[in-house]
């Protein structure tokens, strides 16, 4: 008995220091590095450097607000893309701190941002964008931005949260049909949708967040739970490949929401790297 006392004692112990350590792990921001090879992408955008944010659900995480401006700094990026989910639902929008945080971001490049299920749901969502323009981030709803480098193009389509049909007129896709395409939208479950040839472009490459990570990642299991996509979840972190060559990152977020919780679930900054590749096959 007092054996089996002692090995009950070690094994709490031992399931007691494994859950800190997630927690720890959990607390703290992974930047996780993609390169992104594509046949065709414009010799002048080779290297071309993107910093994804996500989910911050400020004022959540407005204390670590300057930690997270220097690691995005540190990053040197040429952009930075905002994928949705920058405030809660609950927030203050004038008092939660998006106005000083987009500030900041401007200084080190340019911002690209679309809203998320949170935004839309914010009781004064009408002054998010106010705030994002005044402060010089470039807020595309249902838009489209064109980045020029000594008359080579790259396109960033901003979709807004959910939409699940090109927003965009005969003269628009005539304008971006030859430049490498970039779809920002907040929920990775319409990857599908938007990697179809039903779609009307074909993109190279798609941002997404929403998912969390799942929340919670079991070994063997996975991840649990996302919103959209219910339990076991297609789409939660990482990269994805369509079959007609479009890509997806997905950014498991670096604030939480509803859930306060992540288990073996870090917080996730994706950095991305475009490259050329004279293979048609990549």
């Amino acid at each position: 008995m007092i054996r089996k006392k002692k090995s009950w004692k070690l094994i709490t112990r031992l399931v007691f220091v494994i859950i800190i350590i997630f927690i720890m792990q959990d607390s703290t921001i992974e930047i996780e590095n993609y390169e992104i090879e594509k046949y065709g992408l414009p010799e002048n955008f080779e290297g071309f450097k993107i910093v994804q944010i996500s989910d911050l659900h400020l004022p959540n995480c407005a204390s670590d607000s300057k930690n997270i401006l220097l690691s995005v700094e540190q990053q040197n990026p040429d952009i930075i893309v905002i994928t949705g989910d920058i405030i809660d639902k609950t927030a203050d929008i004038e008092k939660c701190g998006l106005a000083e945080f987009c500030k900041e971001l401007t200084t080190i490049c340019s911002v690209y941002a679309v809203n998320g299920n949170h935004e839309e749901q914010n009781s004064n969502a009408r002054e998010f964008s106010r705030i994002l323009k005044e402060n010089g981030v470039n807020f595309l709803d249902n838009e489209y931005a064109i980045i020029d480098r000594g008359g080579q193009q790259l396109s960033i389509i901003g979709l807004s949260n959910g939409v699940s049909s090109l927003p965009l007129t005969e003269n628009d896709i005539e304008n971006i049909k030859d430049t490498y395409k970039i779809i920002l939208e907040h929920r990775p479950d319409l990857f599908d949708i938007y990697s179809s040839k039903d779609f009307g472009i074909k993109p190279d490459l798609v941002l997404s967040g929403h998912a969390h990570g799942g929340q919670f990642i079991f070994p063997l299991i996975g991840a649990v739970y996302a919103p959209d996509q219910g339990l076991f979840p297609k789409y939660t972190s990482g990269i994805y490949k369509s079959e007609n060559g479009a890509t997806m990152i997905v950014s498991r977020g670096i604030g939480d929401a509803i859930v306060k919780f992540r288990f073996n679930n870090r917080r996730h900054m994706p950095v991305i790297k475009l490259q050329r590749t004279l293979s048609k096959l990549q």
